[in-house]
């Protein structure tokens, strides 16, 4: 009975030991991994600044839409933290110019944001609707990552 015992004893006291080595190795994970994460958050912000200093943003609102007055808040907070050079231009759906006709067709639903590159001739839709912060900075690497493949493949 007592052999029994000691044999039950043994794997848990291994459970034991191994838990809490494998809690040791996490908490040393963890912090490599914030780490890691503060590194990437850092690149992260200088793309999206990078992307910030090449490109206008152009908000089109409407001014009876609730949803266009929430957002603003936050697309402004984005434009503050990523320093954009450019001119911020918000165009009312209720008075547009011929100037910006053609970026008011590909406009689906309000608010929109709109990137727009230094000529002026090259625009895509950056984010439609009432957005999150988290999400316009994810639409914007993304749009990073696309703008380095694009130059990437015609430098080949």
């Amino acid at each position: 009975m007592k052999r029994l015992s000691l044999i039950l004893l043994f794997p848990v006291s291994c459970i034991l030991f191994i838990n809490i080595c494998c809690a040791n190795s996490c908490n040393i994970t963890d912090d490599t991994i914030s780490t890691t994460v503060n590194a990437n958050n850092i690149s992260t912000d200088q793309k999206i600044s990078n992307l910030a200093q090449r490109y206008s943003l152009i908000l089109v609102t409407d001014p009876r839409c609730r949803y266009c007055q929430s957002f603003k808040p936050t697309f402004y907070q984005f434009v503050e933290k990523y320093k954009f050079k450019n001119d911020v231009i918000q165009i009312s759906m209720s008075n547009i110019t011929q100037t910006y006709r053609r970026l008011i067709n590909k406009i689906k639903a309000v608010p929109t944001v709109i990137l727009l590159d230094q000529s002026g001739d090259q625009s895509t839709i950056f984010s439609q609707g009432n957005v999150s912060l988290q999400y316009l900075e994810q639409v914007a690497i993304q749009t990073c990552e696309k703008i380095s493949q694009k130059i990437n493949s015609e430098d080949l």
